[in-house]
């Protein structure tokens, strides 16, 4: 059987060296590792948390658990490329200047969607099985 016919699952992979996780759909754990660009005896590949969800009118939909990068001043997730530090970070030594990089960090581009008090504490969200972008990065 090949994995074309297998169904996709979502699996969470971990360089062991970088500690940069991604987020990929696969149909084994191997596949998963290649598509993450990992060989799999780099990395530790495991299946992600998922659960099935119906929605009136919209029918099933299965659900992943993803972790996510979050912007230390505003409660919505930070879309920054991991490999990037935040342009915004405070870095003044006396507390006034740190107050006005911290006032304008609050108009960020990276800035994406609002998060809940639960996803802030947890450092995950739960999506959609096709909103998953292709090897997609996670913290």
């Amino acid at each position: 059987m090949t994995t074309e016919n297998k169904p996709l699952k979502a699996y969470r992979v971990t360089h062991r060296e970088e500690l940069k996780a991604k987020t990929v759909l696969a149909g084994t754990p191997e596949e998963a590792a290649k598509l993450a660009g990992y060989l799999i005896d780099d990395c530790h590949v495991e299946e992600t948390e998922k659960y099935d969800r119906y929605l009136k009118g919209h029918g099933s939909q299965i659900m992943i658990k993803l972790s996510i990068r979050i912007c230390p001043f505003q409660d919505a997730v930070c879309q920054l490329q991991d490999d990037l530090e935040c342009p915004n970070r405070p870095d003044a030594p006396d507390i006034t200047s740190w107050v006005k990089q911290a006032t304008k960090a609050h108009l960020c581009e990276h800035v994406g969607d609002e998060i809940t008090r639960k996803e802030w504490l947890g450092r995950y969200k739960w999506a959609k099985i096709d909103e998953i972008p292709p090897a997609s990065t996670h913290h």
